[in-house]
């Protein structure tokens, strides 16, 4: 939940970035601002004092680099597809960023993880239902705010196991009602205009 405003923030940014004729038309500008994203979170100490450490600027560093490198695994879409051979590279690769780059890493392995998740969701087995009824988004929504009450009422006395498994089941109905009562009947009027 606590990432909602950080999501629409980046939106924003892809929207202006998107408003620029040269960003449509070759991947390259989208990957320099990717680059520049990770430039800015690995030398988030020296900017610091610039943006008087501001928490909200921090936290936007942090993740504004996971959300330009599913944009330029998304540029790149149609260049590169999909394949186990370049999800095995985009593993190893991200797998290098992620242990030998210190500070920095999970943000520089971004597009690579972005497109070996894409790679998985298109090999493993979807359920029909699953695939008629996306309760991903209220998952997101709802599972930091569960998370944090079980919390509150003693549940990570259970362990991990226990207290995850607790948070799943107790998401789910929120995440399943968020879609049948919000999110579905909403795609469908957007879907009657278009």
């Amino acid at each position: 939940m606590w990432t909602l405003s950080f999501e629409f923030l980046c939106y924003l940014l892809i929207g202006f970035l998107g408003t620029f004729a040269f960003f449509k038309k070759t991947p390259w500008p989208m990957m320099a601002a990717f680059l520049l994203s990770v430039a800015v979170w690995a030398n988030l100490e020296r900017l610091n004092p610039y943006m008087q450490g501001n928490q909200d600027f921090q936290l936007l560093a942090r993740l504004v680099p996971f959300f330009l490198g599913g944009a330029v695994v998304k540029v790149l879409s149609k260049r590169i597809g999909l394949g186990w051979q370049g999800a095995l590279v985009a593993a190893i690769v991200a797998a290098a960023c992620i242990f030998g780059l210190d500070g920095f890493g999970n943000q520089m392995a971004a597009p690579f993880l972005a497109y070996l998740l894409l790679w998985i969701s298109t090999w493993l087995p979807c359920p029909k239902i699953v695939m008629k009824n996306d309760v991903s988004y209220g998952a997101y929504i709802y599972a930091f705010r569960v998370q944090q009450l079980l919390a509150v009422l003693g549940g990570y006395h259970w362990g991990v196991w226990w207290f995850t498994l607790a948070a799943v089941f107790a998401t789910m109905p929120l995440a399943i009602t968020s879609w049948l009562a919000v999110e579905q009947p909403i795609m469908r009027m957007a879907r009657r205009r278009i």
